[in-house]
């Protein structure tokens, strides 16, 4: 996928995915015949044994505009977490492949930009579910359950309590190594983000309400993460 994806973004050109044109550029490659086929070769080979399938990376945010007109009634499971940890995650991944970590308020901005393309590239498509990574460890059952039933009601199947549990058991509160209380992500967060944050969790509590995508971001902040992920190569 990886191969596929740095050709969509130009990666070799010296485009960055911060780029306010982004979208658009990934957008227009769909109508690309060579690309097109490529990945719709790749989506055939996931579909080949009539399962359900899934992708799970958090890059694919950004080339929602290409898959999006690839995929075919797909179902959507929009992970939510404490901002912060995000944050702190990504300090930590970068220093474990001996590069230069950048900032949490650059990585708090690339955090509140993903997850509103997330939002805005989901909004007309029905069938997603939010699911809160602390409310995942706290009662693994839960929402092991909660998920089961989003997934079954659409891809025609009655996973059994002992799925279930299986599932649940995945759930390793050891790995829960970043734990920002969300008193304190309020206190060091913006307004915006925070706002973000909070409506997240409430749809991933099932509190109805919009999904809204416009808080706005900061000027400069395409400029903030761009320098500064150059700075950490």
């Amino acid at each position: 996928m990886w191969d596929l994806l740095e050709i969509i973004g130009d990666f070799a050109e010296g485009v960055s995915w911060w780029e306010a044109s982004f979208p658009r550029r990934v957008a227009a490659k769909a109508t690309n015949p060579r690309l097109r086929s490529s990945a719709q070769a790749l989506v055939g080979q996931m579909e080949r044994h009539g399962q359900p399938w899934i992708w799970k990376d958090p890059a694919l945010c950004h080339f929602l505009p290409f898959w999006r007109q690839i995929w075919d009634d797909p179902l959507c499971v929009i992970t939510v977490r404490n901002p912060l940890d995000v944050a702190t995650s990504w300090q930590q991944f970068a220093r474990l492949n001996g590069r230069r970590p950048t900032s949490v308020a650059c990585n708090l901005l690339r955090w509140q930009y993903m997850i509103q393309s997330v939002l805005r590239e989901t909004e007309e498509i029905p069938d997603r579910i939010f699911v809160e990574y602390e409310r995942l460890v706290r009662q693994p059952s839960e929402q092991a359950r909660r998920l089961a039933a989003f997934l079954d009601s659409h891809c025609g199947r009655d996973t059994g309590e002992i799925r279930i549990t299986a599932m649940a058991n995945n759930c390793d509160p050891a790995l829960w190594r970043n734990r920002a209380s969300v008193n304190r992500t309020a206190s060091e967060m913006a307004p915006a983000p925070t706002a973000l944050y909070r409506m997240l969790r409430e749809r991933a509590a099932d509190v109805p309400g919009p999904a809204d995508h416009s808080h706005p971001m900061p000027d400069g902040w395409r400029t903030l993460i761009i320098n500064e992920e150059l700075a950490s190569e």
